[in-house]
């Protein structure tokens, strides 16, 4: 994430940001967007997630509404799962989740 982007989060948002960031330094590839989402949509509001992915994927806002509205429900390769989740692990999901539960 860029000093810019960062700055177009508000501060609730941020430790968010650096995750994704920490995750996926080259940024969020579309093959593991909607696991990205599917992940974290259990710990964040509808509306936080759909601002982090817009503003870290440069996508539609609208478009990533839908997105995130369709990641409760979504269901897909448990091997892209399980690979999306270890990198999400590996940069601090954990201590993430734990920061919100204090």
């Amino acid at each position: 994430m860029t000093d810019e982007e960062r700055m177009t989060l508000p501060e609730h948002l941020k430790s968010t940001g650096e995750l994704l960031t920490r995750a996926f330094p080259r940024g969020i590839d579309e093959g593991e967007y909607m696991y990205v989402l599917a992940i974290l949509y259990p710990h964040m509001a509808d509306g936080n997630l759909t601002w982090v992915a817009t503003v870290l994927t440069g996508r539609d806002e609208g478009l990533v509404m839908n997105d995130v509205l369709k990641a409760y429900s979504f269901k897909g390769s448990q091997e892209l799962m399980e690979s999306t989740l270890a990198k999400l692990k590996a940069a601090g999901l954990d201590e993430w989740i734990a920061e919100d539960e204090l």
